[in-house]
């Protein structure tokens, strides 16, 4: 997979033994990744995983800050299907902006490398629901635990915070 990812406002960054759980509220941590609490215990599911998980840090280009993180698992063991997790932790003004377009930078470039993109959230989740719906992912099933959700290249491109970032 990519090493870096940019265009002039974001970029992403192989995560490099980082600390990222204590960016996050515990109860925010656990939305995103379960049975995991620490960054040691983090670190160990990433190396015993990494054949089928790739991690990334989000900065802003302007000053190298470090702002969210998502990671890649690879659903069928050759990076053809990818889902697609992470979050942000700056709270900043224009914040949310920045994990827009960092997300749908990720999203362009793995569907521009013809992989099918997905992702999911926990049923309750709503604000990680409503931001993904709004990116343009759909969801395709629903569990008791989880919305299991897809987006391709017109969804994304169709969307209205796409059109948005992206205006001429």
């Amino acid at each position: 997979m990519l090493e870096r990812i940019s265009d002039s406002i974001v970029k992403w960054e192989v995560f490099h033994n980082d600390k990222l759980c204590e960016y996050f509220p515990f109860d925010e941590w656990a939305q995103m990744i379960a049975d995991i609490n620490t960054d040691a215990e983090w670190m160990e599911f990433l190396n015993d995983n990494k054949e089928l998980i790739k991690c990334y840090v989000l900065y802003t280009c302007s000053n190298n800050q470090k702002i969210g993180f998502l990671y890649l698992y690879n659903e069928d063991f050759f990076f053809n299907v990818v889902s697609v997790h992470g979050g942000g932790w700056e709270k900043s003004i224009g914040s949310s902006l920045l994990y827009y377009r960092g997300l749908i930078l990720m999203i362009e470039y793995l569907l521009g490398q013809g992989k099918k993109v997905r992702t999911s959230c926990f049923v309750g989740n709503d604000k990680a629901f409503r931001f993904l719906k709004s990116i343009g992912f759909v969801m395709y099933l629903l569990t008791e635990n989880a919305h299991y959700m897809w987006i391709n290249q017109k969804r994304l491109q169709n969307s209205k915070i796409y059109k948005y970032l992206h205006r001429k």
